[in-house]
């Protein structure tokens, strides 16, 4: 009979507590990424606006998944958070862990409230009731020596 091999990086199996936590660091790494470039490409959008932007990721371990939340708590701060985590059962008589999963995925419909922010965002961007001191460029570091209206022609479009 052959031996079965489970896939290494699938989320299951024996892990090691420095695997874990270089998993950890690349997912914390990834999200931030992908706020930040979602920041460089807005750059004339509302500061307030885009605080409550947040990107969501999945973490799964051995047999636990967990609902991670990345967002821009103030200038030039980053925070992740855990949402929600869930056990996900591997036999019948665990089946009722089924009911932590599924409220875990229902936690995962803020998404639809990551999509609205995503419509205030663009109609905020370059728009002339915004004043120039209330964008997310106005607030990024390095940059705090733009404050007239006029500088918005230096500005990468």
């Amino acid at each position: 009979m052959a031996k079965k091999k489970l896939l290494d990086g699938i989320g299951f199996g024996q892990h090691k507590l420095e695997r874990v936590e270089e998993d950890t660091l690349k997912l914390m790494e990834c999200s931030h990424h992908c706020l930040k470039a979602e920041m460089d490409n807005l750059l004339l959008a509302s500061w307030d606006t885009f605080t409550l932007r947040q990107i969501l990721s999945i973490q799964c371990v051995s047999d636990k998944i967990t609902l991670l939340s990345t967002k821009c708590s103030s200038a030039g701060k980053w925070c992740l958070i855990e949402v929600r985590s869930a056990v996900v059962p591997r036999d019948w008589q665990r089946r009722n862990s089924w009911v932590h999963v599924f409220d875990l995925l229902q936690a995962s419909g803020v998404a639809s409230g990551v999509t609205e922010v995503t419509r205030l965002l663009e109609r905020d961007f370059g728009s002339d009731v915004l004043g120039f001191e209330a964008t997310i460029h106005a607030y990024s570091k390095g940059n705090r020596e733009l404050q007239e209206p006029e500088d918005y022609a230096r500005l990468p479009v």
